[in-house]
């Protein structure tokens, strides 16, 4: 018995010498992995306009560059101006047409109004064209040197969000349902719309699978989460007590 167990140390060593080497590579690639993910942040945020030459940005929009000097004194200065663009007034732009549209969608009954015009929403966003600027901008500046620039751009773009979609709340005698707030509720919209633009840009078609027929997935979401944070005029329920009625167990 003595001698088979020593036969089989050297199998049981080896095991663990093959374990442990497994395991300091992951460690290894790990490692490697993290540093490059924090290489490359690290970069965008201490120059996200390293792309961007006066001269190349000037040939590419057709004007000199005493163009751009009767603008800016410097590159700094239209960085800056940059910045605040993106982050509030490209974005407010978007917003007058999906007014006209919520104006008209408003009309329709129930829930489509609300799935219609989120529907716009989301299509509004994915076809302007300098989205994808606008989120390297917040995974980088907006959260360094330009973090109050873009502040107030979400602030003003979350309250047109909700000024936006009151119009159809309104007409369905839906309010906010305490302790949200109107304000609070755009902030939830704009986010949502962030976030499916940001994976329909990946994924376009995880977006509309075929069994939804004609609407996206996040048109389903938007009235999903309009239906949980507004409520009809009389009914006293909070957040909370709305979604302990709704998914309380059928026990």
């Amino acid at each position: 018995m003595q001698k088979r167990a020593a036969v089989g140390l050297p199998r049981v060593a080896s095991r663990k010498a093959g374990k442990t080497h497994a395991q300091a590579r992951e460690r290894s690639r790990r490692a490697i992995l993290r540093a490059g993910a924090e290489m490359l942040t690290d970069s965008a945020q201490r120059n996200p306009f390293a792309a961007i030459r006066i001269r190349q940005l000037c040939e590419r929009a057709e004007y000199s560059t005493g163009a751009f000097y009767a603008h800016w004194p410097n590159a700094k200065a239209f960085y800056d101006e940059l910045s605040e663009y993106f982050m509030g007034e490209m974005l407010i732009e978007d917003f007058d047409a999906l007014i006209r549209i919520a104006r008209r969608a408003a009309k329709k009954p129930g829930a489509g109004a609300i799935v219609n015009l989120a529907e716009e929403d989301l299509r509004i966003l994915l076809a302007n064209e300098q989205w994808d600027a606008v989120e390297l901008l917040n995974l980088t500046i907006a959260r360094t040197t330009h973090g109050e620039s873009a502040r107030r751009g979400y602030r003003a773009v979350d309250e047109v969000t909700a000024e936006t979609y009151a119009l159809i709340l309104d007409r369905l005698g839906r309010e906010p349902r305490p302790p949200v707030t109107a304000s609070q509720i755009g902030v939830a919209l704009q986010a949502l719309v962030e976030g499916f633009a940001l994976r329909s840009r990946v994924e376009p078609e995880a977006m509309s699978p075929s069994e939804l027929q004609h609407q996206t997935l996040y048109a389903y979401a938007v009235a999903g989460l309009l239906s949980a944070l507004t409520r009809p005029r009389g009914d006293e329920r909070d957040v909370l007590e709305r979604l302990e009625d709704e998914l309380r167990s059928a026990d």
